[in-house]
């Protein structure tokens, strides 16, 4: 079974088990079916009135969605589109219900008790079970797609919509300074007053963003661990100029091959460090009015360039400074990693769905890397843990 096929079946049986509890909880609730440990049937308009049931009932819809994309995938070993709407729903959800999760630890158990808080009614589900199985899929196995980090304050949307339901409902009925416990369910504004219950709502906001932001780390950092994808996958490499040329540049100069020699730390780097102490080499051109140059140059990320230019004789003066050409370095990284749940090593390029190769050593797969980027250009980044990267 390939990786990709393999982290479909773990996010398809997470994805089941969600939708099935999603299911279980909201007819525990909405019906008198007995279980053994307490339950009380509600209304319709009870059940919706609570945040934890919609945000759990949103996610176990997207869930549902969900399973017929994980077994097409499963199928046709074929990943989702990047940048799907549904990945994009799903991490806000996640969000949502891990918020479910924080209000219920660090208000909802300190004010009532453990027990009212996740084991009355659907509160283990909802509370507990449903958000912690969301955040793990989240982070774990749904996490093939980058999300951009301005889609974190997406997150806000859905408590801030309820948010602003809540403090409206309890202002229409508010009187007298009070408001029943009938309209202030949650209990954010009986104790001191509407002043404290707005202060309590911006800290949910607040949490809010701050969770969105562990869950957009959490998903970036092992997706990296799990399949060696970098979070700037594809993006090019900052372009660079040489630093230790210093030489009288002409105009009309002609580029006609750059070629990636190796890296500063890799094995023949004696044999650089000569060639980077003459980096500029000069004679007569193919005609009598052009003058062939080769520099050879480290660039910041200590690949050795050596590039062929001809240039063209002109008359007058020219500022050296101004004329350096900025060479770019690469826009191919060469990643190396152990496979999941296998012994071998696999060599893949970022941008690319496929790996290039499987390898029973590092040593094999590095080799492999070295020759590409001698014939492409490009450098090489080898995770030989989970928590620590080399670049070569």
């Amino acid at each position: 079974m390939s990786n990709l096929r393999r982290t479909y079946l773990f996010a398809l049986l997470f994805n089941i088990a969600i939708a099935a509890f999603t299911v279980f909880g909201t007819l525990m609730v909405l019906t008198d079916l007995s279980f053994p440990w307490s339950t009380q049937s509600e209304s319709p308009s009870e059940f919706f009135s609570r945040y934890s049931n919609i945000a759990n009932l949103l996610y176990g819809s997207a869930s549902l969605i969900t399973i017929p994309f994980l077994l097409f995938g499963m199928i046709t070993n074929h990943p989702f589109p990047k940048g799907g709407f549904l990945d994009q729903l799903k991490f806000v959800l996640s969000v949502n219900l891990l918020l479910v999760l924080f209000v219920s630890l660090v208000y909802l158990v300190p004010v009532s008790s453990l027990s009212d808080t996740f084991w009355n009614q659907n509160h283990l589900f909802f509370r507990l079970v449903l958000p912690l199985l969301a955040f793990f899929n989240e982070v774990l196995f749904e996490n093939r797609v980058r999300i951009p980090f301005s889609h974190l304050f997406y997150s806000l949307i859905p408590i801030g919509c309820y948010s602003l339901f809540y403090i409206v409902y309890i202002l229409v009925h508010y009187s007298n300074n009070e408001v029943s416990p009938e309209y202030d369910f949650y209990g954010f504004v009986q104790p001191f007053g509407v002043g404290f219950g707005l202060v309590v709502f911006f800290l949910v906001l607040l949490s809010t963003v701050i969770l969105a932001m562990l869950v957009y780390y959490l998903r970036n950092r092992m997706r990296v661990l799990l399949y060696g994808y970098e979070p700037e996958e594809g993006e090019p490499l900052k372009t660079t100029a040489p630093k230790s040329i210093i030489a009288e540049e002409e105009d009309n100069e002609e580029i006609v091959s750059d070629e990636v020699l190796g890296h500063l730390g890799d094995e023949d780097q004696e044999k650089w460090k000569k060639l980077l102490a003459s980096p500029e080499k000069k004679k007569d051109g193919p005609t009598s009015d052009t003058m062939e140059i080769i520099l050879t140059y480290a660039t910041d990320t200590g690949a050795v360039h050596n590039v062929k230019k001809l240039v063209h004789k002109q008359k007058g003066t020219f500022a050296p400074e101004e004329n350096i050409q900025k060479l770019p370095d690469t826009n191919k990284v060469y990643h190396i990693y152990r496979k999941p749940f296998s012994c071998k090593w696999e060599l893949r390029a970022s941008g690319d769905e496929k790996g290039i190769g499987l390898y029973h050593t590092p040593a094999e797969a590095l080799e492999e890397a070295r020759k590409r980027v001698q014939m492409r250009g490009g450098s090489i980044m080898a995770h030989y843990t989970r928590f620590s990267a080399k670049a070569y």
